[in-house]
């Protein structure tokens, strides 16, 4: 699983980038108008931290669950 590394974002480009993508004063005179605004700041957001974020391989292992028996012995032990 591939994901982004926040930890080392580049928060400068971040800004510079995301300044670029965002009108300045987005017409907002219905309903409609405003989703389309919203819809487009979700993108424009998701852009960014692609072009300002190196990715991780994050290993899948990591990601599963503990196992019951293992979450049994961690109570037990901060319980002792």
């Amino acid at each position: 699983m591939i994901r982004p590394d926040f930890r080392h974002t580049d928060w400068a480009n971040f800004h510079a980038c995301l300044e670029d993508e965002i009108p300045i004063k987005p017409d907002l005179h219905n309903g409609v108008a405003i989703d389309m605004c919203v819809e487009n700041l979700f993108s424009a957001v998701m852009k960014t931290v692609a072009a300002s974020t190196p990715k991780i391989l994050q290993c899948p292992d990591l990601l599963s669950p503990t196992p019951a028996s293992i979450q049994d012995e961690i109570c037990l032990k901060d319980w002792l």
